[in-house]
């Protein structure tokens, strides 16, 4: 994978604002990719939540082609300048072990299923590094609640503002992250800061790293997908 950068974490904990921050200030020195819902064309919308096997699939499906487009994008704008991506499908994985655990129906393995299908045929890939926005929770929560949506944008399902969903996507967060080590650099950001010292923390990290070569270069879509299928097993222990 080329020089990617993807930036994820809780709703609310600064991603689109810094690279919102990164357009005003040093705009020609990136590319950008925006999260889905800010790239969803008029009259599109996500598909929705289930838990029913055929309606999963249907889900995992529309997300993975849309991933597999904005990896896509990111790849080919990576060959001239540093590309930074506003989430890419590490926010799906986490989501799927919360929503299991809020409903006690298990969909952590199909969607995992799915992905690890996508991965094997290089649909999806291996940044070069994830750049998590850490918050808390409560965080998370209380700035969500002060944020004013524009009508263009997606709003979040109502169980996003619970304290025990976003514990949960937290929860599936650090341990894919642990795990994603192995195979790509993760930089946490501590997101409870301000808003200027996180832009500085990243634009200072993203300038000693980007001439960096990627040490995780040679390896290959096996490898994402066997890394996909144990963070699968490991997630699936915390659901019982």
């Amino acid at each position: 994978m080329k020089k990617i950068f993807v930036i994820e974490g809780l709703p609310s904990s600064g991603k689109t604002t810094f690279m919102n921050n990164c357009r005003e200030n040093v705009k020609d020195k990136f590319s950008y990719i925006d999260e889905i819902a800010n790239e969803l064309k008029q009259g599109e919308t996500f598909p929705g939540n289930s838990t029913h096997s055929g309606k999963v699939k249907e889900i995992n499906s529309w997300f993975i082609a849309k991933e597999s487009e904005r990896f896509q994008r990111a790849s080919e704008y990576s060959i001239s300048k540093l590309t930074l991506m506003d989430r890419a499908y590490f926010s799906h994985l986490p989501y799927s072990f919360a929503y299991s655990k809020m409903t006690g129906r298990n969909i952590l393995d199909l969607t995992f299923a799915y992905y690890i299908n996508a991965a094997k045929m290089g649909l999806i890939g291996i940044p070069m590094t994830i750049l998590y926005f850490k918050i808390k929770p409560e965080t998370s929560l209380n700035r969500t609640l002060r944020r004013k949506y524009p009508f263009s944008r997606a709003r979040l399902p109502d169980f996003w503002l619970k304290k025990e969903f976003l514990s949960d996507v937290k929860m599936g967060y650090n341990l894919i992250f642990k795990d994603f080590k192995e195979i790509c650099k993760v930089k946490i950001i501590n997101s409870e800061n301000a808003i200027p010292e996180v832009y500085k923390e990243t634009i200072d990290f993203l300038d000693i790293t980007k001439n960096n070569k990627n040490p995780y270069k040679d390896l290959n879509i096996q490898a994402l997908a066997q890394k996909l299928l144990q963070i699968k097993k490991k997630l699936k222990l915390k659901l019982r």
